[in-house]
């Protein structure tokens, strides 16, 4: 055999039978690490003290409500908001751990779940009653619910992060399009949320494999996926339409330079591998209600080549009210593009007080050269985590942002060959923030 084995996943790997660099079989009867079947654990598993080369979980799943997936008992969990900076050894030096799969649920857009349903079932428990469900995972259910059905409950991620009220059975009963709507939009933003402070946790350990389950929904429900489902059927978007979790993997949780704060320390973390990063990083507290921003640090920081080099600093957020402003994380390059731009909260949003925004949204009359839409964004007033939605085949430039008073220009990008459908984009684009459900 020339392929490279691997006895499971999670596993310590082989200490026999196969060459220990490359982990092609050499002829020799294989033989495990100790813990080398180690079993799923839904613990902090960026602690190093585990001593496991590779590690599986935690897994956020949905629970409160009766249904396939999830669990039916509602189980509450920390939010991880702000989460906790601390200073450690990092590189190709120190011990490291691979997370090869962790993950949070969260439902798909109004415009992929409610072709789905009658409009009298427009909410996340459907108006009717509970199905009665048995069997845990993959459960077997018996009852009219409609979204009991390969389905996972966003009950307690609505109620560690949105408050009680919003994921309390009462609230979650009532149906209608612009509840279902503050339902989803509140759900998708609660489960990036959860895997930012995830990641952040991670990246600043000594971890060199952070991948998340999963990519692309398997259904236009409650899954695992940061794309939605793509099957061409109506309200799906072909290539999967991007959750806002996707556009923060792509601007900063994913970038090969990150820089993610807590309560008084910060990190920056190199991620190049065999290039050394010499730029600047700004910390700012922005308040939600003026736009003032406040700079608590800015300087040059030059950081050794990659992967894993970390390094820490001191950061006073005396500035800071975590019922009122956040705390920007910027990466600039040495010749002053922005690397990253990281939006760091210090309570749930449910601590949160904001100012209602007007944000209007625009859609140039012809597409430009390479193919692509203009889009612009107008807001009165600082808008939080601005979220587009359109029924149009393809994906914004970004999304899930923090906007300030002014103006935006955004690209609508195709997918595929086919040029953008603008008179779909123009009739169906709709905005969503945070004041828009506050």
């Amino acid at each position: 055999m020339s392929h490279v084995i691997w006895p499971s996943c999670p596993s310590n790997g082989w200490k026999a039978g196969v060459n220990r660099l490359t982990s092609h079989p050499n002829g020799s009867p294989l033989g495990l690490l100790p813990n080398a079947q180690a079993p799923h654990l839904d613990a902090q598993l960026w602690d190093m003290s585990l001593g496991r080369i590779e590690t599986h979980g935690p897994y956020q799943h949905g629970n409160g409500f009766p249904a396939v997936n999830g669990g039916g008992s509602l189980k509450l969990f920390d939010a991880g908001l702000p989460i906790s900076v601390r200073p450690a050894g990092t590189g190709l030096n120190y011990s490291n751990t691979f997370a090869s799969e962790f993950g949070c649920v969260s439902v798909s857009s109004f415009e992929s779940m409610s072709p789905l349903l009658k409009p009298e079932h427009w909410g996340l428990h459907a108006g009717q009653p509970d199905d009665k469900c048995s069997g845990g995972f993959s459960a077997t259910c018996s009852g009219p619910n409609v979204m009991a059905q390969r389905n996972y409950p966003m009950d307690n991620l609505l109620d560690v992060y949105w408050g009680k009220q919003a994921g309390a059975p009462a609230t979650l009963n009532v149906t209608g399009e612009a509840t279902f709507k503050k339902q989803i939009w509140q759900s998708m933003i609660s489960g990036a949320l959860n895997i930012k402070s995830n990641i952040e946790q991670r990246r600043q350990t000594n971890q060199f494999g952070v991948i998340v389950w999963q990519f692309g929904e398997i259904w236009p429900t409650g899954g695992w996926g940061s794309v939605e489902y793509s099957t061409p059927r109506p309200g799906q978007v072909l290539g999967g339409r991007w959750k806002p979790l996707q556009y923060w993997y792509r601007n900063y949780l994913y970038a090969d330079v990150l820089a993610a704060c807590g309560l008084d320390s910060c990190y920056v973390r190199n991620d190049r591998s065999m290039q050394a990063f010499a730029g600047r990083v700004e910390i700012s507290v922005v308040d939600l209600s003026t736009g003032t921003s406040t700079s608590l640090f800015n300087d040059t920081v030059t950081i050794a080549e990659g992967p894993g080099i970390t390094s820490f600093m001191n950061v006073k957020m005396d500035a800071v009210n975590r019922h009122t402003s956040v705390v920007a994380a910027t990466v600039y390059n040495e010749d002053g593009s922005v690397e990253a731009s990281n939006v760091n909260l210090f309570a749930p949003p449910s601590d949160l007080t904001v100012g209602k925004a007007t944000v209007k949204v625009s859609v140039a009359d012809a597409a430009n050269a390479d193919g692509t839409v203009t889009v612009t964004v107008a807001a009165d007033k600082p808008a939080l985590w601005v979220t587009l939605t359109t029924l149009a085949h393809g994906r914004f430039s970004d999304n899930a942002f923090l906007m300030l008073a002014g103006t935006r220009e955004l690209q609508f990008i195709p997918f595929g060959d086919a040029p953008v459908d603008i008179a779909t984009l123009k009739a169906t684009v709709r905005e969503e923030d945070f004041s828009t459900y506050a």
